[in-house]
C-alpha cells in the first residue's frame, strides 16, 4: 500500500495524475526489498505487476478522459491490496521518508540518538512494534467521499493520533467521522508509546531529569513528540493543506456539521488554530464574543485545526521545547498566541468520551475500554454537554481571580460568565448519514 496517492475525486490535475503514477512507480524498489529473501521470483514478479496495473489504474481514474472515458467512481471490485495503495495516508505505517524533527534545542548527541531511535522503533520505524496499518479490522480504512464535505477548509488533512491499543476508540471514531461525510481521508497516526523511548532521550536531555513535572509521567513527552510528529508529516505530505488533528476518544457535538459551518461564518477571517473543543480555557480570552473566543490558553488536544501557512511555523516552534518536561503540548502552545491566532467556539463542538488519559494510565485497562462504557459516556455527554468552558481564571460571575488575569476587551459577564459552564441536552445526532 502506497503512503501517497490520494483518490477522493475522481478527477485530478495533470500534476496530481504525473505524480500519483510517478509514486506508485518509485515505491517499486522499497517494495522489492519488503520480499523475504526466500520469496521467489514469482512473488517478486506479482508485487511489480501489482505496482503497474495500480499505478495505471491511478492514471486512469484521476484523469479517464485520457482514454476517451467519462469519470467513474472506483469499482468495488478492485483488489483490496491495490485500493490501500490508492488511499489518502501512511498505510504501511511510517512515513514516506524518514522524519526530520529538527529540534532548535537539546544536547547534540542525544538528537542523533533520538534519529536512530526513531528509524529504528519510532514514527519513522518501517515496522512500530505493536502497530500493522494494513490490518483494516484495527486500523478502520475511512476514504474520502467524491463531493463531500471539506470542512470548509482547504484541502484539509485529517490525522488521527491513537495508541495501538485502542482499537475500540478507532472504531467508534471511524463510524462518527464517516457520518460527517467528509471529503478527506483519515490518516491514523499511531502515537509514540512513552514506555518504549529511552528515558534519557526525553527532550534531547541526553541524561534521566528527575526534577520535573514529567519524570514519572512517560507519555508526557511521548505526546508531545507525537504532535510534533503529525505536523512535520502533515507539511511534509502537503505544505498547500489545511491540517485538522483529531485524538481518537472525541465525538462530534449533535449536529456538528452546521455548528462547524457557523463557527467558521462568524471568526476573523486572519484565524490561524482553531482549538475545535477542551475543557477549559486556562487564562483570560483576549476576546470574547456570544459565537467565539480569541483565545490566550485553551486545555487540552481534543481537536485542533491548523491552517496550511502556519504548520510548519508551529511545528518550529514546538521544536524548541520551550520547556521540557514542565507542560504538557496543550500548555506550551499557549506560549505562541501572539505568533498564532487561537479561536475556540462559544460552546465545545468535541468532548472526549472516554474515562481514559494515556499520558497518565497505562494503555489497555479494561475498565474503560469497553465498548458499553464507552457509549454510556457518550450518551451521557449529549444529556449534559457543557455550555463553554471552565474559566481558570474566574472565581464567579464577573469576578476574576487574583494575580494578573486580565481581560482585555469587557471584565464583565462576557469574560468571566462563571468558573465552570452550565450543562444542557444537545439536540440532534451524533453523526448524519451521507446523502
Amino acid at each position: 500500500a502506497h503512503p501517497g496517492l490520494p483518490i477522493s475525486s475522481t478527477t485530478a490535475s495533470a500534476t496530481t495524475v504525473g505524480a500519483n503514477f510517478g509514486l506508485a512507480v518509485a515505491s517499486l524498489p522499497r517494495r522489492l526489498e519488503e520480499i523475504p529473501r526466500h520469496a521467489g521470483e514469482s512473488d517478486a514478479s506479482s508485487v511489480v505487476a501489482l505496482h503497474v496495473f495500480c499505478a495505471v489504474l491511478a492514471l486512469l481514474i484521476a484523469s479517464p478522459e485520457c482514454f476517451g472515458m467519462s469519470p467513474s467512481p472506483l469499482p468495488s471490485t478492485v483488489n483490496s491490496d491495490c485500493t490501500a495503495m490508492l488511499q489518502l495516508g501512511h498505510r504501511d505505517g511510517k512515513p514516506e521518508t524518514p522524519l526530520d524533527w529538527a529540534f532548535t534545542s537539546g544536547d547534540p548527541v542525544a538528537k542523533e540518538k533520538w534519529s536512530a531511535w526513531d528509524r529504528s522503533e519510532g514514527w519513522s520505524a518501517a515496522q512500530r512494534p505493536g502497530v500493522n496499518l494494513s490490518d483494516v479490522s484495527v486500523w478502520p480504512v475511512v476514504n474520502g467521499k467524491k463531493g463531500g464535505w471539506s470542512f470548509g477548509l482547504q484541502t484539509p488533512q485529517v490525522f488521527v493520533l491513537s495508541m495501538a491499543e485502542r482499537k475500540i476508540r478507532r472504531q467508534r471514531f471511524a463510524g462518527l467521522f464517516e457520518g460527517l461525510c467528509p471529503s478527506a481521508s483519515i490518516i491514523w497516526a499511531p502515537a509514540i508509546d512513552g514506555r518504549q523511548i529511552p528515558a534519557e532521550l526525553k527532550w534531547m536531555n541526553g541524561f534521566v531529569d528527575t526534577h520535573v513535572w514529567d519524570y514519572t509521567r512517560p507519555g508526557n513527552w511521548a505526546c508531545y513528540a507525537s504532535h510534533l510528529a503529525i505536523l512535520r508529516e502533515a507539511y511534509q505530505k502537503c505544505p498547500t493543506c489545511d491540517l485538522m488533528v483529531y485524538e481518537d476518544d472525541v465525538i462530534f457535538a449533535p449536529n456538528f456539521k452546521q455548528r462547524w459551518e457557523h463557527l467558521l461564518s462568524k471568526l476573523p477571517s486572519d484565524w490561524d488554530i482553531i482549538r475545535i473543543g477542551a475543557f477549559s480555557q486556562w487564562s483570560a480570552p483576549f476576546a470574547v464574543t456570544p459565537d467565539y473566543l480569541y483565545s490566550s490558553a485553551v486545555a487540552n488536544t481534543w481537536g485542533y485545526v491548523v491552517r496550511a501557512a502556519k504548520v510548519k511555523i508551529l511545528a518550529d516552534l514546538l521544536a524548541g521545547m520551550p520547556v521540557k518536561g514542565h507542560r504538557g503540548v496543550d500548555a506550551v502552545m499557549q506560549l505562541f498566541n501572539k505568533e498564532l491566532k487561537t479561536y475556540s467556539p462559544a460552546v465545545p463542538l468535541i468532548q472526549a468520551a472516554s474515562a481514559c488519559h494515556d499520558t497518565d494510565v497505562k494503555p489497555g485497562d479494561t475498565e474503560c475500554e469497553t465498548v458499553e462504557i464507552l457509549q454510556r459516556a457518550a450518551d451521557q455527554l449529549k444529556k449534559s454537554w457543557p455550555q463553554g468552558y471552565c474559566r481558570r481564571y474566574c472565581k464567579a460571575t464577573g469576578v476574576l481571580r487574583t494575580g494578573n488575569q486580565t481581560c482585555l476587551d469587557d471584565r464583565g459577564e462576557m469574560c468571566c460568565p462563571y468558573h465552570c459552564p452550565p450543562y444542557a441536552e444537545m439536540q440532534g445526532e451524533f453523526s448524519e448519514k451521507c446523502p
